[in-house]
């Protein structure tokens, strides 16, 4: 596995732990009886993170168009 490929895979796992975290933050957030604005700052931290990666994914994959996965 190349370099590339591992970057993107990495860059692809840590996209969905992002939404994954997200998802939770929203989670607790509306289903407790204690909303914490910690919570919800979660939630949109996690999005944000994810939108940004998958961008700096896109500017990986064109920056090393011409290197082989393999």
């Amino acid at each position: 596995m190349s370099l590339k490929a591992f970057h993107l895979v990495f860059i692809a796992l840590t996209v969905g732990m992002s939404l994954l975290i997200s998802g939770l933050g929203w989670y607790r957030y509306w289903s407790g009886e204690e909303r914490e604005t910690f919570q919800l700052q979660l939630g949109w931290y996690g999005l944000g993170a994810a939108v940004y990666l998958l961008f700096y994914g896109r500017y990986v994959w064109k920056k090393t168009r011409h290197i082989d996965f393999l």
